[in-house]
């Protein structure tokens, strides 16, 4: 399976462990990770962004992950879960 298979795979099985009152979706968009994941949460009007990160590399600390500038930009509670 493709990258992209096995990460709604992955997105799927945690919004089915969401409890009943929370509502969660995924949506595949193209173009900047860190700009599209802002401007969707904008456009839908949710009230917090989950994101899956990695742990930082050593470029990341001089020109920043997703999961930074997505914190930095959003106008919504961000949180941001660690992949082992």
């Amino acid at each position: 399976m493709d990258h992209q298979g096995d990460a709604v795979k992955k997105i799927d099985v945690f919004l089915n462990k969401l409890p009943k009152n929370l509502k969660g979706g995924s949506l595949c968009r193209e173009g900047t990770a860190h700009d599209q994941i802002v401007e969707t949460a904008e456009e839908l009007g949710v009230d917090a962004i989950i994101l899956m990160a990695q742990k930082p590399g050593i470029s990341s600390y001089f020109i920043g992950s997703n999961a930074e500038r997505v914190v930095r930009h959003a106008h919504c509670s961000v949180f941001v879960i660690r992949e082992d």
